[in-house]
């Protein structure tokens, strides 16, 4: 019989060795922390993530530090935005800000993964098209000789110009969902219930 906390155990392990290393200067360790919340979160057709195994999807709550449509009319009122950005540069390049963001809200797992955290005019992306553009296409798990929009458009970054203290910031925004994946790592590595759901027998 499989021993899905013993997975998730090691799954959260994963990530948070990923994120060591990726703070340490590794940033391609983004991509198999993707591969591991892909595995913990991500249900198809054919496939069952560890969390639904364990029946647990709908009782696990993860917290959210992204600004999104929903947060950003809670905080602003009940305005449309047309662009939210998860920009993370600073006078050091760029950089996730783990706990220096606030918690915008607190999320059960299906609601967190599917939150929009980038609107750039027509294109709208959730944590799981960003996951699953570095799982499936970007070299986590698999890389794709022709990459969808979505995946193109993670690795290429936002369009948008960047000045920090008055100078042009340039080529800096590309394979900008590589910051935005550490980020959610830290979301997911700050959840007591999924470290006690991995304990359990």
């Amino acid at each position: 019989m499989n021993d899905f906390s013993e997975n998730l155990k090691t799954h959260l392990s994963f990530i948070a060795r990923s994120c060591e290393l990726y703070d340490q200067g590794h940033k391609e360790e983004a991509l198999r922390v993707a591969v591991s919340l892909r595995v913990m979160f991500h249900d198809t057709a054919h496939s069952i993530s560890l969390l639904k195994h364990l029946q647990r999807k709908e009782s696990i709550h993860l917290i959210s530090t992204f600004a999104s449509q929903k947060s950003m009319s809670a905080e602003y009122g009940n305005v449309h935005w047309h662009t939210v950005i998860p920009v993370m540069l600073t006078s050091r390049g760029v950089q996730a800000p783990t706990n220096s963001w606030p918690t915008r809200s607190v999320l059960v797992i299906d609601d967190w993964w599917q939150e929009q955290i980038w609107l750039e005019g027509a294109i709208a992306l959730s944590r799981k098209d960003i996951i699953l553009s570095a799982a499936n296409q970007d070299g986590g798990a698999h890389v794709d000789a022709n990459p969808n929009e979505k995946t193109r458009k993670v690795k290429r970054g936002p369009d948008a110009t960047v000045r920090i203290n008055g100078k042009l910031f340039e080529g800096g925004m590309s394979n900008h969902h590589l910051p935005l994946i550490r980020q959610m790592a830290y979301e997911v590595l700050e959840c007591k219930g999924l470290y006690e759901l991995a304990k359990s027998t």
